[in-house]
């Protein structure tokens, strides 16, 4: 079996989510980044795709944001990303 690399990861940017999804979005930041494992989204500033990022970030992990100009521009995007 091969190793996974890397893995997109789907979720809200919403802020009026309950918490108990919060907490398990950054269980999988963190799970993902201890693995190696980088990850892919779509670099929102907030929500579940913030929490997975900012998990990932503290546990020394890789996040790649994918995201339409327009946002940024917006100001909607994470800042901290890999890249």
């Amino acid at each position: 079996m091969e190793k996974i690399n890397s893995v997109c990861v789907y979720s809200a940017s919403s802020s009026q989510i309950d918490s108990i999804y919060f907490e398990d979005a950054r269980k999988l930041g963190k799970l993902l980044a201890k693995k190696g494992i980088s990850i892919i989204n779509g670099a929102g500033i907030q929500g579940l795709m913030a929490a997975v990022s900012d998990s990932a970030l503290e546990t020394r992990g890789k996040v790649t944001g994918v995201i339409p100009r327009f946002m940024v521009e917006q100001n909607w995007h994470h800042k901290n990303l890999n890249s």
